[in-house]
């Protein structure tokens, strides 16, 4: 195993076990004085969420539909939520897809990490979480980080829909980065320099949510299988600083010396 990955797991494990054991222990205490409802709900609380293989089209058609009400991470849920609501049920049917509305344009108009990578993650994170692990929290973190380095190396987007909703679009472009801003003004610049509020920004935007949406999927289905790996670790794992992996987009030539001094 990679020397770096034993430290990355030794200073997480030690920083988040005695938390996650005070939450567990402290559910376990509190289930004896519950009704049944309840102790179902507080199972929920401290159990991965079930997950059945879904269609990776269907979810990018729900997704690319869903845009035009409430933008991109709502899209990206709504196609890989509201089947599982059909396949699996509860807890499901009860997810506040809306409530996640607010992370559109790279989190409320902010141009951080795009809306789609957020909608993404969501239920990576409810699915493949280890409750046993040392790091409960290392597949849905490995699996999050290929899909937004997937993001940004690929010529996006591609999905076409039978009938645009909006306008036909022409361009697609590598963003080399998961942020919104940059990624959304390269593509708008591609496309022929149009708005952000034009309907070719929003059209693009939805076929990207399409993509990101049938990519999750894809991931979450081979996961099921068991046939799962991921490809690379994190950027912080191989830079040993939070980063990118394409600095020069907003530091040109001039980009920080990463300190280094008391790692492991």
């Amino acid at each position: 195993m990679d020397g770096r990955r034993i430290s990355r797991r030794a200073f997480l494990a030690g920083s988040t076990g005695f938390a996650l054991g005070m939450a567990v222990g402290s559910m376990g205490l509190l289930a004896g004085c519950m009704k049944p409802e309840q102790k179902k709900q507080s199972a929920l609380a401290r159990e991965p969420w079930e997950y059945q293989k879904l269609s990776p089209n269907k979810a990018a058609r729900l997704a690319y539909e869903a845009y035009f009400d409430n933008y991109c991470t709502y899209s990206v849920l709504k196609g890989i939520v509201e089947q599982l609501r059909d396949r699996v049920g509860e807890p499901w049917v009860s997810f506040p897809m809306k409530a996640f509305a607010q992370f559109h344009g790279g989190v409320a108009g902010w141009g951080t990490v795009c809306g789609t990578l957020i909608g993404a993650s969501i239920p990576i994170g409810l699915v493949t979480w280890e409750p046993e692990a040392d790091v409960y929290f290392e597949t849905p973190e490995l699996m999050t980080s290929d899909i937004m380095r997937w993001y940004a190396n690929t010529k996006l987007p591609q999905f076409k829909p039978e009938k645009p909703l909006r306008t036909e679009i022409k361009a697609s472009t590598v963003a080399g980065t998961p942020l919104c801003h940059i990624s959304v003004n390269r593509w708008m610049k591609a496309e022929g320099d149009v708005g952000f509020f034009s309907d070719y920004r929003v059209e693009r935007c939805a076929r990207l949510a399409a993509d990101v949406a049938a990519k999750t999927v894809e991931v979450l289905n081979t996961w099921r299988d068991g046939n799962w790996n991921y490809i690379m670790m994190p950027p912080y794992m191989i830079y040993e600083t939070t980063c990118q992996e394409n600095c020069r987009d907003c530091h040109s030539d001039s980009v920080p010396k990463v300190p280094t001094k008391g790692n492991p």
